[in-house]
């Protein structure tokens, strides 16, 4: 069975940070920076050059093998680890940036870590509830075409956000997930634990066949591949047909299920995946297909 390890940690927090502020990758939330910039004030000279220069070097080690991120969160020393896989210019000026822009984050981090806390606690007492865990668990082997649904330690890391913004990510390695959540109303976590299995979907259900056989239908089309991946597990959670089965989320048709869907296109989306999900059949090449030609 999943088991989900809610963790708070000060240094993935700071590398979210920085690297939100750098915006060296379209998931960078600029609600987040304008937020924080009215927190801390205006940035100096100095300190715009050190977010310049992360972003270089940043694009340089983008999601992947080579991220430069995952030793922010999976390491307890990331810097030896930096040491070793940078260049010795890039290792200095990565620890510069960091120094430099220490007391903007210090400002913003004091603020936000007693509601990372709270959401913390409440995460805690709620997310590992082994009854949901077990029925959410099976509707989604089933889904994804796994005999067995799959018996993971999921680490949930608690990022700083913004109000009236939340979102997650699965890029960090194959055990972790990230949620920005510390300004988000604690009335919301049935969201946030629908946010929490949207991305533990990606990181331990969707691989074993349904991506595989999207990129075999797809082939050497990236943004198709992606856009019906984030289409069909949005149709689910966090918003979607199995957040309002298992969490009482309300399905509202005409609220946005992810960034990449337009709403126009969630009534057909959201009948056609839970057509088989009353079914009871997985997701083959003909939802696959039909996926796409709902959302191209």
């Amino acid at each position: 069975m999943i088991k989900f390890n809610i963790i708070l940690n000060k240094l993935p927090n700071f590398y979210f940070f920085i690297q939100n502020l750098s915006q060296w990758h379209c998931s960078c939330r600029e609600r987040h920076n304008i937020f924080w910039q009215e927190k801390f004030g205006v940035l100096t000279k100095r300190e715009k050059q050190a977010i310049a220069d992360f972003k270089k070097i940043h694009l340089k080690y983008p999601f992947g093998k080579n991220y430069l991120g995952r030793p922010f969160f999976d390491c307890k020393n990331p810097w030896a680890v930096f040491k070793k896989e940078l260049t010795k210019k890039e290792f200095e000026n990565l620890q510069g940036i960091f120094s430099v822009l220490k007391n903007k984050f210090e400002i913003i981090y004091k603020q936000e870590l007693p509601y990372l806390e709270k959401w913390q606690k409440a995460l805690n007492e709620r997310v590992n509830n082994k009854n949901q865990i077990q029925k959410i668990s099976q509707a989604l082997a089933s889904v994804f075409n796994l005999s067995e649904p799959p018996e993971n330690e999921v680490n949930v890391y608690l990022l700083i956000s913004s109000p009236k913004q939340s979102g997650g990510g699965s890029n960090i390695d194959n055990k972790s997930i990230s949620i920005e959540i510390s300004r988000q109303p604690l009335g919301y976590i049935p969201h946030i634990i629908g946010t929490i299995w949207h991305e533990t979907t990606h990181l331990c259900f969707q691989n074993h066949y349904f991506m595989p056989l999207v990129k075999e239908t797809f082939p050497r089309n990236w943004k198709a591949v992606s856009l019906i991946k984030e289409a069909a597990i949005s149709s689910l959670f966090p918003k979607g047909i199995l957040a309002g089965k298992f969490l009482k989320i309300k399905v509202n048709k005409e609220r946005s299920l992810h960034g990449g869907v337009p709403t126009r296109h969630n009534e057909r989306l959201l009948a056609l995946t839970e057509s088989y999900l009353r079914g009871k059949f997985f997701f083959d090449k003909k939802y696959i297909e039909e996926v796409y030609s709902i959302i191209s």
